[in-house]
């Protein structure tokens, strides 16, 4: 797996916090997770910024939530890094599953601060804390989230130094670089 970050990170634009989740909306997966951070993490998201946006990025059906209040459902993005330069934080609260998620990689390696589930991050190698938080209740990921959004100074540390992170294992550029010393090496012998 691997992701290409950009040389250089352009500066947030959006006036309201952005909570952005991505995933294809006919994997069970990504509908639970949808349902479980809509109806059951948001509400509490909203209670403290009620100007926050839960942008739910991806194809298929919109899952029905019981608020909808400052929910938006879009099927496709043309632009990946204009969504990252005003998304506030990624939420991937997946549940079950498995696999790295290249989603979250990608929010990583854009400098955007990621909570999510101890699934979710499965198989990354990230530390907790240091590049993205976990929380596993909707009481612990409400907190989580909050605490991102009302904390800059968080926020930019566990973004820049999950692009670092993501830059150091995951860049395209050294996964080529790493192969072509192994052919290299393979074609020697």
């Amino acid at each position: 797996n691997g992701v290409e970050a950009p040389k250089v990170l352009q500066p947030k634009s959006a006036p309201h916090p952005v909570i952005v989740f991505l995933g294809f909306l006919e994997y069970p997966p990504n509908r639970d997770a949808v349902e479980f951070f809509g109806g059951r993490i948001w509400p509490s998201v909203l209670d403290t910024f009620p100007q926050a946006r839960f942008q739910v990025i991806g194809k298929g059906r919109p899952v029905p939530l019981k608020s909808m209040k400052n929910v938006e459902f879009r099927r496709y993005v043309d632009d990946l890094a204009s969504l990252y330069k005003s998304a506030t934080t990624l939420v991937p609260p997946i549940r079950a599953g498995s696999g790295i998620k290249n989603k979250i990689l990608e929010a990583m390696a854009h400098g955007v601060p990621v909570v999510a589930t101890s699934l979710a991050v499965e198989g990354i190698g990230a530390r907790v804390g240091q590049h993205y938080l976990v929380a596993g209740t909707p009481e612990a990921f409400g907190a989580q989230v909050r605490k991102v959004l009302s904390t800059p100074e968080l926020a930019q540390s566990i973004g820049m130094t999950g692009r670092e992170f993501v830059q150091r294992e995951f860049d395209w550029t050294r996964a080529i670089a790493e192969l072509l010393k192994t052919y290299e090496s393979v074609l020697k012998r």
